[in-house]
């Protein structure tokens, strides 16, 4: 995991020339939301079997509303309130960056949001990585 928030957080043209093609794929993430180095987690073989379970659903069936709730929810509410780190609904988003240049997206992108974004290619490659993790361990 260290790896890939290193990759999401490296520019693609500043990356390791030998990166593995599966990491590779990942897209830069800008705004620093992996620049933090996180302790590694302990996972037994039960725990890492289910969250390989999980990263094979398709979670685009849940509303992102659902996510934003359960974020919300785990952090201290000052601290979020420093952070600025609240949830905001599609709708609302939608009202801001529908006239800056959804507008201007040809109809076959426009809906959902993330295919446009190129969320669902992102979810395979995931997939793809988390399969080749699963054999390593």
């Amino acid at each position: 995991m260290h790896q890939l928030f290193q990759v999401l957080n490296t520019p693609e043209d500043q990356r390791q020339k030998a990166l593995d093609d599966a990491l590779a794929d990942f897209p830069y993430v800008n705004g620093r939301l992996f620049k933090e180095i996180l302790p590694v987690a302990s996972f037994d073989g039960k725990m890492r079997a289910a969250l390989l379970n999980c990263a094979e659903l398709d979670w685009s069936k849940i509303s992102p509303a659902v996510f934003g709730a359960l974020f919300q929810s785990v952090m201290d509410e000052k601290a979020r309130r420093n952070l600025g780190a609240h949830y905001t609904r599609e709708k609302n988003i939608l009202k801001v960056i529908k006239p800056l240049f959804m507008d201007r997206l040809p109809s076959t992108h426009r809906h959902p949001v993330s295919k446009a974004l190129g969320v669902h290619k992102s979810r395979t490659r995931r997939a793809r990585l988390l399969r080749s993790e699963r054999a390593a361990f």
